[in-house]
């Protein structure tokens, strides 16, 4: 919330036909209508932004931001157009800024935002929301950006636990980072068919999200936009996409050597041959993911880590050269390196056992036919083996396969 120092006195009319606001003490760019700030942005296009709401402590207030004001002074009206909010305009920090983005607790944390709107209404005009406008709306529910809308800041609705749905305009071209993350209880902001570019956790951990369409449009997704959604069962592509496809529902990059997103209603995780990067921590924050399966294609997870992926039984790498990881943070949580068993190609288990990373687990055996037997899939879903235990994405006749039907999982001959 931006601090309105004490200058002078004007008269302000709001141009809606409420009247004339009572005169405050304001600088001599700067006026109050009712609870909110204005500012001029620009006396040659007779423009204003608004800087926020004063009463931070109100429980429920709704705002209905205005789309002209006038400003009174020295006997004379000016109109100015309302074509902007700023930064934090409706946010407030709490002590111990900044936080960890990735903790859950809402507003109740010490390192949380704090945005006690409960209804915002915007005028047309504007065109321009600022970074963490909205960040930690704890009771607004539902909120409709502007038609005309073109920018929009970072971190716009960050960690904000009331919203539900989000109406974007259809010509905006990008999602910014950030945008909603760990919004918990989302569960419906649809992808414009303008959208060019999704940032950096636009979407991370927003846990009701229950689908996602990437239209034709987009070109770019940036890391962990799309993270940790653990009530997704398929992510969707337009098939006219040329940067982006699914295949089984897991979102890659087109000629699928990148894996953008995983579906985190799936506990069990078979990444498909080919796939050369884990794009960010797609994998990681599986907080209930039983198996983690890599391919031999697999070249480098220096970029991400599963260290949230706590539950974890079984991790098969199918690649005879250990992948460096992450010299940063954990590749692994200590209860995972204790409890589970790595599964590494027999001729490579020399390698693995000296390997840093690799190293820590307590159990490493080498991948075989008897592995397969451990596979778990899905409801309806099928996997395909070769004999000597190597998945595959090419069936054909004598391999193994493994399906569940009727909740019930079967290895049968192919």
């Amino acid at each position: 919330m931006k601090q309105i120092k004490i200058a002078l006195i004007f008269s302000v009319l709001l141009i809606s036909g409420i009247g004339p606001a009572k005169s405050q003490v304001l600088t001599d760019n700067t006026m109050r209508v009712g609870d909110l700030y204005f500012s001029i942005l620009s006396e040659e296009a007779k423009t204003a932004i608004c800087e926020g709401n004063m009463i931070i402590d109100q429980e429920e207030p709704n705002i209905d931001i205005p789309a002209r004001i006038i400003f009174t002074k020295d006997d004379s009206n000016t109109e100015y157009t309302v074509t902007a909010i700023s930064d934090e305009a409706f946010t407030d920090r709490l002590p111990g800024w900044p936080g960890d983005m990735y903790q859950t607790d809402y507003c109740e944390h010490d390192r949380a935002r704090c945005c006690n709107l409960q209804s915002v209404t915007f005028p047309e005009t504007i065109i321009n929301i600022g970074s963490e406008a909205f960040a930690g709306a704890r009771i607004l529910e539902e909120v409709e950006i502007p038609p005309y809308v073109t920018e929009i800041g970072s971190n716009c609705f960050y960690w904000s636990g009331g919203l539900k749905k989000i109406i974007l305009p259809k010509t905006l071209m990008e999602i910014p980072e950030g945008f909603a993350s760990m919004c918990k209880n989302l569960a419906e902001c649809e992808i414009p068919q303008s959208t060019v570019i999704i940032g950096d956790n636009a979407f991370f951990r927003c846990n009701s999200l229950t689908h996602v369409f990437i239209p034709a449009s987009v070109k770019e997704i940036g890391k962990d936009a799309f993270t940790a959604l653990v009530s997704i069962e398929n992510f969707e592509v337009d098939p006219e996409n040329e940067s982006y496809c699914t295949w089984e529902g897991i979102l890659f990059n087109k000629d699928m050597t990148l894996l953008v997103a995983w579906p985190f209603t799936r506990r069990h995780v078979a990444v498909p041959e080919g796939v050369q990067k884990i794009y960010g921590e797609a994998l990681n924050w599986g907080f209930e993911l039983v198996s983690l399966d890599l391919p031999s294609s697999i070249e480098t997870l220096e970029n991400t880590s599963f260290n949230y992926d706590t539950q974890l039984k079984d991790i098969i790498i199918r690649t005879n050269i250990p992948p460096v990881g992450n010299d940063e943070k954990p590749m692994f949580a200590e209860e995972v390196f204790r409890n589970a068993t790595l599964h590494v190609p027999q001729e490579a288990l020399e390698l693995y056992s000296s390997a840093p990373i690799w190293s820590k687990f307590s159990k490493i055996v080498a991948i075989g036919i008897s592995d397969v037997d451990k596979i778990a899939v899905d409801e309806n879903q099928h996997r395909f083996y070769t004999l000597d235990g190597q998945e595959t994405h090419t069936p054909r006749q004598g391999q193994i396969v493994i399906r569940c039907h009727n909740r019930k999982t079967e290895k049968i001959v192919y």
